[in-house]
């Protein structure tokens, strides 16, 4: 007879349905089963990290709420970061407020507010959208070379895609077109057709010049670019 199949820990060492937790301050309430945890808060489930300044934990309900500096690390290696915090029991759907994430490939974005419904798919509301480095190399904070800032965007992984509404595309943070709706590749789609990052140059001759790349996937081998060049100083082309 065959053994039955054991599932692998994962990688921070808990076993399938285990959640691990630790405070500077734990308070159990047993008859009403809530977990009151504050100072240094850190939670682990299923390949997710979660730390804070506070967090409630609501066993009937299924829910955590956790308050001050939170942080959700991925398995995937992206990062989300919150003022506040709601998520269901499984840390896979929740709503944030003050939220910004970094995601691989440099990618960053921040929002007023965001409902992750899942693991496939993001919501942000006044949301901002970037590559681009937003720190000096001294440290100092500074506009992205460009950006998107929409009204509402959603974040689609099943597609592959992310749409905007009401976008505003910025160069150096001036608005420079305006798209009342707008999508692009998800940044962590292998391959697929959509605008790539533009290309911002100043020089003598053209003055200040913007590229927009655009991909046309073909078929697994082959595939064609088309970039449109805007410039001061001559004709576009």
């Amino acid at each position: 007879q065959e053994a039955p199949r054991v599932a692998a820990p994962s990688p921070d060492g808990l076993a399938e349905g285990e959640l691990y937790m630790e405070a500077d301050l734990v308070i159990r309430d047993d008859k009403n089963k809530v977990t009151t945890a504050r100072g240094n808060v850190e939670v682990r489930y299923q390949g997710r990290t979660l730390r804070a300044n506070e967090l409630i934990y609501d066993e009937a309900k299924g829910v955590m709420r956790a308050k001050g500096d939170t942080t959700i690390i991925n398995a995937d290696g992206s990062v989300q970061f919150a003022d506040e915090l709601v998520l269901d029991d499984q840390m896979k759907a929740g709503v944030a407020t003050g939220f910004s994430s970094r995601l691989p490939q440099n990618i960053k974005m921040a929002a007023a507010s965001a409902i992750h419904r899942n693991d496939r798919v993001n919501e942000l509301n006044r949301a901002i959208y970037t590559p681009c480095d937003i720190c000096a190399p001294d440290g100092a904070s500074k506009a992205p070379t460009w950006s998107i800032k929409a009204d509402h965007v959603v974040q689609d992984r099943d597609r592959q895609l992310v749409y905007y509404r009401n976008a505003v595309i910025q160069i150096m943070g001036v608005p420079l077109i305006y798209l009342p709706v707008f999508c692009h590749p998800d940044p962590q789609a292998e391959r697929k057709s959509g605008l790539l990052p533009p290309e911002v140059s100043v020089s003598e001759r053209r003055g200040l010049s913007y590229e927009q790349p655009y991909l046309f996937v073909l078929s697994p081998s082959s595939d064609l670019t088309l970039s449109a060049q805007v410039n001061t100083k001559v004709a576009p082309f």
